[in-house]
């Protein structure tokens, strides 16, 4: 979706700078997703196997606003987000450039009171 398009416009920019690393940021961002964009279509591959097998959910990709500059920050945003419907996958990317320990989250709801949150780190 747009989210994977801008990914790709971004790796454009980020791959003719070296050695900061924002280049596999983008490769990873974009391979997740696919990832979300599989399992919202064929109900299997989720990000790290978070979202049941045969569950189809809505797919929300998201970037977190400057303010948000803590993993708790980014969890309490990613938990009070509103979600249209259920199961939601979210993804969710830090626009804050000194963002501490992880690049981005994956976030599966199966109702408005469970959520799960996960972070990850693109390293290559």
């Amino acid at each position: 979706t747009r989210f994977i398009l801008d990914e790709c416009n971004q790796l454009v920019v980020q791959a003719s700078k070296t050695e900061t690393g924002l280049d596999w940021e983008c490769i990873i961002n974009i391979a997740l997703g696919f990832r979300c964009l599989y399992q919202q279509f064929h109900g299997s591959q989720s990000p790290f196997n978070i979202v049941p097998l045969e569950e189809k959910p809505s797919v929300f990709a998201i970037a977190l606003p400057d303010d948000v500059q803590s993993i708790q920050a980014a969890k309490t945003y990613i938990s009070n987000l509103p979600k249209p419907s259920f199961p939601a996958l979210v993804l969710g990317t830090p626009t804050y450039a000194k963002f501490p320990i992880v690049d981005g989250f994956v976030a599966y709801s199966s109702s408005p009171e469970k959520i799960a949150i996960y972070g990850y780190q693109a390293k290559l």
